[in-house]
C-alpha cells in the first residue's frame, strides 16, 4: 500500500541484493517510512505515519478513559509486600492508584479490569518462596605458652668467721632463711632461674669446703623451670535468616570506664563482644539449582578484654570482613591470624658471664614461646522446607 504523498523517481541497480534492505534504502533516500503488520507493508511520508501513530495512541488513550475502574486486593504470601510496591507503581495508568495495607501484607489496586489482570500477574511474578539459610561460624583461639630458664646462685666464705660450725655469713646479699630455718639467701652471685607464673622453680644445691684451718666453704645452688601452657577457645554462633536479609548474632559483655572532666566522673562503656553480622545471597538462577552456590558478606569480630591497666582493662580486638562464594553445606575458612613472639634473655655479670664455660656461673637464661592462631570457619546450609 502506497500513500498519496509517495511521488518520486528513482533509478536503482541492484544485483543479489534483498528487496527488504533495497526498500529500506529507498525509504530512507525519500525521507518515507513504513508499518508492516503481517503481510501488509503501508509506505507513507514520515508526517503522514507519524500523524496516524499519534491518532491511534489518542484513540487508545480515549478508549481506556472511558474503561470501568476496578478495585482489587492481591495478597502477597512470601515477601513484604512494601518491597514490591514500588515496581508495580510505575505501570499504573493515569487513572490507578495502588495502597498498601501492612496489617494483612496485601496491595490493594483500583485500576481497569486490563491493567489489574497484568498487575496480578506481575505479583505472581515477583512473589517467590525465599528460602532460608543456616549460617554456622566457629571461632577457634589456640594459645601456646612455653617458657624455659636456668640460673646459677653461689656463694663462699672463709673458714676463719664461722661460729659454733655455722655459716653466719656469706658474701653477698643479705641473709634470708626459708621455713624449715635453712639460710637461702646471701649468695655472692645470686642469679637464680625465673619462669613467670611459677612461683618454686627446682633446684639441687649443695656445699663443700675444708672444715679445719682456714679453708674455705663454698655454697653452690643450680635452678631451672619450664613451663607449657596450651589455651583453647571456640565459639560456634549460629543463626538463620531469609535470602539477602542481613542478620546479626553476638554475645559479649559491656565493661565500664571512668573518666574525669569539668563535668564531674562519667561512666562510659565498651563492648567486648562476639559477633557475626552475614548477609547471604543464592547466586544461582536456575530453580534445579538453589543451594549450590552462597555468595555471603560476613563480619566476625571477636572483642575479649584482656591485661588490666590503670585506664581499665585493654579490648583485644580481632575482626573479620570479606565476601566469599562457599557452596551449600560446606565449609571454608575465611580468615586466620597467627601470632609468634619469640624472646631470648640472657642476665648476668659483665665480662665474666661471656667467659668460654665458667661464664654459666655468672648468668642465667631464660627463654620464652609465646604462640597464638585465630582461625574463623563458616558454614552455610539452606534450610529445606
Amino acid at each position: 500500500m502506497v500513500g498519496e504523498g509517495v511521488k518520486a523517481k528513482v533509478t536503482l541497480k541492484l544485483v543479489n541484493v534483498p528487496w527488504d534492505q533495497a526498500l529500506d534504502m529507498l525509504l530512507k533516500m525519500n525521507n518515507l517510512g513504513m508499518i508492516r503488520e503481517g503481510n501488509i507493508v503501508w509506505i507513507d511520508t514520515l508526517s503522514n505515519i507519524a500523524k496516524q501513530q499519534d491518532e491511534e495512541a489518542k484513540a487508545k488513550e480515549s478508549k481506556v478513559k472511558a474503561e470501568d475502574l476496578v478495585t482489587r486486593v492481591i495478597y502477597v504470601q512470601n515477601v513484604p509486600a512494601s518491597e514490591i510496591q514500588a515496581t508495580l507503581r510505575q505501570y499504573l495508568s493515569p487513572r490507578g492508584q495502588l495502597n498498601l495495607n501492612p496489617a494483612s501484607n496485601a496491595l490493594v489496586i483500583q485500576d481497569t479490569e486490563s491493567r489489574i489482570a497484568a498487575f496480578a500477574q506481575l505479583v505472581r511474578e515477583l512473589d517467590l518462596e525465599v528460602p532460608q539459610i543456616q549460617i554456622e561460624a566457629r571461632i577457634v583461639q589456640a594459645d601456646t605458652n612455653y617458657a624455659r630458664s636456668l640460673g646459677v646462685q653461689w656463694g663462699f666464705q672463709s673458714l676463719s668467721s664461722l661460729s659454733q660450725n655455722r655459716v653466719s655469713n656469706f658474701r653477698g646479699q643479705s641473709a634470708s632463711t626459708d621455713s624449715f630455718g635453712n639460710q637461702t639467701g646471701n649468695f655472692l652471685v645470686n642469679l637464680p632461674a625465673a619462669v613467670g607464673g611459677v612461683a618454686a622453680l627446682p633446684a639441687a644445691g649443695f656445699t663443700f669446703g675444708k672444715a679445719t684451718g682456714d679453708g674455705a666453704l663454698l655454697d653452690l645452688r643450680l635452678s631451672a623451670g619450664e613451663q607449657l601452657g596450651l589455651t583453647k577457645v571456640i565459639a560456634a554462633p549460629k543463626i538463620t535468616t531469609l535470602d539477602k536479609r542481613e542478620a546479626k548474632i553476638e554475645q559479649g559483655q559491656s565493661i565500664p570506664y571512668q573518666t574525669t572532666s569539668l563535668q564531674g566522673t562519667q561512666t562510659t562503656f565498651v563492648d567486648a563482644l562476639l559477633s557475626v553480622q552475614v548477609t547471604p545471597q543464592i547466586t544461582s538462577r536456575d530453580p534445579k539449582e538453589i543451594g549450590k552456590q552462597i555468595l555471603l558478606k560476613v563480619k566476625a569480630t571477636r572483642n575479649a578484654p584482656g591485661a588490666q591497666t590503670t585506664a581499665g582493662a585493654i579490648i583485644t580486638k580481632k575482626e573479620a570482613l570479606t565476601q566469599v562464594l562457599v557452596r551449600d553445606g560446606e565449609t571454608m575458612v575465611i580468615g586466620g591470624i597467627i601470632e609468634d613472639t619469640q624472646s631470648n634473655t640472657v642476665t648476668g655479670l659483665p665480662f665474666l658471664s661471656r667467659l668460654p664455660v665458667i661464664g654459666w656461673l655468672f648468668k642465667n637464661k631464660s627463654e620464652q614461646v609465646q604462640k597464638t592462631e585465630l582461625l574463623i570457619f563458616l558454614t552455610p546450609t539452606i534450610v529445606k522446607s
